[in-house]
């Protein structure tokens, strides 16, 4: 580890001919994937109007450039829903700040439609685990009737450490505005899976892939609700 000088974050697709961002001074940026690369252009855009967005406005990201793929092999289908008016729609979320760095915030099919709000699963998945008695989390949406989706949070937690739903739920809701709060689970909000799964899953996929086949209205599993 000792010869390992700096480790940075990057973005790239198959599609984009490897990375579209990088960093002026060749130092990382926290959080950020860099500013585009020469002769790429890259642009943010409301994914329900196409409105491009400015600073700080998350939406999804979109590519323009001679690195940019002409087409999928083939598939002129996919190429007319991924490439439009010259700009690739990678499908991911994200925003730039005021001095044109890109940050990467989700994936455009994983977020959460909540009464009209974009909720992502990634900005509340790193509030959880946050939580010191949290191990490792899984945000989804839950249909509903009225509001499209609700947030619902499947948690796993330390060994030796002991937490509530209403603890979690509560500890989310002073950190998020009103939209993004975890309203999935039973009373009071939230799906709180203890030991078994910290016994059982040590990843988020593994989490996400449970959370989709089991019945979404057990409350607790592994532990007393105290």
């Amino acid at each position: 580890m000792k010869s390992i000088r700096k480790i940075q974050q990057g973005y790239g697709m198959t599609e984009t001919t490897l990375t579209v961002f990088g960093f002026r001074t060749g130092i990382p940026l926290l959080g950020s994937v860099g500013v585009v690369t020469a002769k790429t252009w890259c642009k943010i855009v409301n994914p329900e109007t196409g409105e491009v967005l400015g600073p700080n406005k998350t939406g999804e990201i979109c590519i323009k450039g001679p690195s940019i793929m002409k087409g999928y092999y083939r598939n002129p289908k996919a190429t007319q829903e991924t490439i439009r008016n010259g700009w690739l729609h990678t499908g991911d979320i994200g925003y730039y700040d005021e001095t044109r760095n890109f940050y990467i915030v989700d994936r455009l099919k994983e977020l959460i439609k909540y009464n009209s709000f974009q909720v992502a699963p990634a900005e509340l998945e790193g509030l959880i685990l946050t939580h010191p008695a949290v191990k490792d989390c899984a945000v989804i949406g839950i249909p509903h009737a009225e509001v499209g989706e609700l947030p619902a949070a499947f948690v796993a937690l330390k060994d030796n450490h002991r937490a509530t739903g209403e603890e979690i739920a509560e500890f989310i809701a002073d950190r998020v505005s009103n939209h993004k709060r975890l309203r999935g689970g039973g009373n009071p909000l939230l799906h709180l899976l203890l030991n078994f799964f910290a016994q059982r899953s040590s990843s988020v996929e593994q989490l996400l892939h449970t959370a989709q086949i089991i019945i979404l209205d057990i409350w607790i599993f592994g532990q007393e609700n105290h």
